[in-house]
């Protein structure tokens, strides 16, 4: 006993070896199959000297295993710490694809209400535009059938007027015209009147004159 306990007192098998400290090399577990050499390499890559590989053991001084459990520790504690760190990147992935897909969703329905929205306007917009250009339409229709009324009523009065005024001077110049007929039938009858009393008495005297003329034959 005091002489195990002045050389190696550690001892495990290869496997038991490589089935604890495996984890310090794992870029060597998947390659090789020799528990052997792995545990040398496991030794090796720790940097301890005191050791012994037997046929079936590995001997290791007092201490050395201590430091090979620390490292394990550390080894698990980083691997720990990693998949915590992956179960929490994981987690954290699916919260926030959760929370882009429910953010995305509140998206889409804002998106969809503003171009309900901006299409209800642009919808009442036209449909002003469209009524406003009716009621001008019909306004200016409206003002426009009040001035060609206005323009109908004033031609009327312009060419009443007119008319009235041609009939008026053709009224005055048939007047005239009755008139002057009148005047020249008159003047005509006065001159003929006239001149038949001058006839007349031209003819008495004619007739005077051979009456006497007459008796002056008897009378001889």
């Amino acid at each position: 006993v005091r002489i195990s306990l002045a050389g190696y007192p550690t001892r495990r098998t290869y496997a038991e070896f490589v089935d604890r400290f495996g984890v310090l090399v794992p870029e060597l577990m998947f390659g090789s199959h020799d528990e052997r050499a792995l545990t040398e390499a496991v030794l090796e890559k720790m940097k301890l000297d005191n050791f012994q590989l037997g046929r079936n053991k590995v001997f290791l001084r007092a201490g050395q295993i201590a430091i090979l459990d620390v490292r394990r520790a550390e080894v698990l504690d980083n691997a720990a710490r990693r998949i915590q760190s992956c179960f929490r990147t994981f987690a954290a992935r699916k919260e926030f694809v959760k929370t882009k897909k429910a953010s995305i969703s509140l998206q889409a329905y804002c998106r969809g209400c503003f171009a309900r929205k901006m299409y209800k306007i642009r919808r009442e917009t036209a449909a002003a535009i469209i009524l406003q250009k009716y009621a001008r339409r019909l306004l200016l229709q409206r003002n426009y059938h009040e001035a060609c009324s206005a323009a109908l009523l004033i031609q009327s009065c312009i060419r009443g007027f007119i008319a009235r005024r041609y009939f008026s001077a053709i009224r005055e110049q048939k007047a005239a015209l009755v008139i002057q007929s009148f005047w020249r039938k008159r003047k005509v009858a006065m001159l003929f009147q006239h001149y038949k009393q001058a006839t007349i008495a031209i003819q008495c005297a004619w007739r005077q004159k051979l009456a006497r003329r007459e008796l002056r034959k008897l009378r001889m």
